[in-house]
């Protein structure tokens, strides 16, 4: 077991809904003839609380999951968090800072290396 990195002001999506939202969306895709793994991208990460609960839970059906928030220091928990997806803890989690126009400011990517 592991504890998942917060700050005040952030948001822990519920685990077991964000686990079937994330079953629900497989079926659908499924039905249209889209087999995984999936890449995952969430613009509004925050803390990437949600996507580590999928990394962990579903993770054979993950290739590869992208993150990005506006405020830098959710994105240092973000990665904290995502890291614990890997055995080493960073080894498949690549960040890369980039100025936009618009607020995007950093994204985070962690690739599957089961995929």
């Amino acid at each position: 077991s592991c504890v998942l990195y917060g700050m005040p002001g952030t948001t822990g999506f519920p685990v077991r809904l964000t686990s079937e939202i994330f079953q629900r969306a497989l079926m659908l895709l499924s039905a249209k003839g889209v087999q995984s793994p999936y890449t995952i991208y969430d613009p509004f990460c925050g803390v990437a609380y949600a996507l580590t609960v999928l990394g962990f839970f579903h993770g054979a059906d993950i290739k590869a999951i992208f993150a990005s928030d506006i405020d830098e220091n959710v994105l240092s928990l973000a990665r904290k968090n995502l890291s614990l997806l890997s055995k080493d803890g960073s080894h498949y989690l690549k960040t890369k800072t980039r100025k936009h126009k618009t607020p995007l400011s950093l994204r985070t990517a962690y690739e599957n290396p089961r995929t």
